[in-house]
This record gives C-alpha cells, structure tokens and sequence, in this order.
C-alpha cells in the first residue's frame, strides 16, 4: 500500500510540474482584441486592439489655412465630433489633388479595418460673402 501512495504521490508530482509548465507557454495581452495565428510569414502570432482603430483621411492643401484648434472632425452619420486630430506638414498627390493626411484615433466599435467613411472637418462659421470669395480666389 505505501509503494501505491509513493507512486500517486511522484504522479501527483510530475502532474503538478506538468500543468505548471503548460501554463508559463500561456501569454495574457493586456488587452482584449482579435488573435490572428501566423498572419505572414516569420510572425508567429499577432494581436490587433479592436477598442480603439486609428483613421486617416486627406485634407485639401488649400483647405488647411482654414483648419484650426476649434475646428471639429465629423464622421458621416454620426453624432460624435472628434475634436483631437493631428495634420501632417507633408504634402502628397491623391486622385491629382495636393493633399495633407490627417489622423485621429476614434473608437473602435462598428469599424472594419480599411474599411472608408466620409468625413469633414468642420471649421468656423463664416458669412456667405467669405465663402464665396474663397471659392472663386
């Protein structure tokens, strides 16, 4: 009967040092998002927060000397104005336009990665007479 006990024993043992082991090869994020097993070559695995998703979006060189701190980005049918956006000083060619990018991080929920949405940015008001003149000059 001892010889039985030392046996559950020593399997007890090595169970222990087994379950211990399996669970140091579990790695926890810090954050809940989507898990995507070898995603391309030489990446093991990669981790991609789904909370909170970058957008990125042109804006019009000659716009931007309208664009400033009270000025509010506006996703179309959406209530939220996003009021913290940064522009790039690097100018590019989109479509035959000189443009600027601009980026801003917005909330995840409702968003496909790459996935496009129109947008504006709201600047301050002007009277008719303004806008007329920075259309035709």
């Amino acid at each position: 009967l001892a010889v039985f006990k030392t046996r559950v024993a020593t399997a007890e043992n090595e169970l222990a040092v087994l379950s211990g082991r399996n669970e140091s090869y579990n790695v926890m994020a810090p954050w809940s998002g989507l898990l995507a097993m070898a995603p391309e070559p030489g990446v093991v695995m990669q981790l991609t927060d789904t909370l909170q998703k970058v957008m990125i979006f042109p804006v019009n060189v000659d716009q931007m000397k309208y664009i400033s701190n009270h000025s509010m980005l506006c996703k179309e049918n959406d209530k939220d104005k996003i009021k913290s956006f940064q522009i790039e000083e690097k100018v590019q060619f989109l479509n035959g336009r000189q443009v600027s990018m601009g980026s801003t991080r917005v909330d995840g929920s409702g968003l496909d990665i790459g996935l496009f949405t129109d947008c504006i940015i709201r600047c301050d008001t002007i009277r008719l007479g303004e806008y007329i003149k920075r259309r035709l000059f």
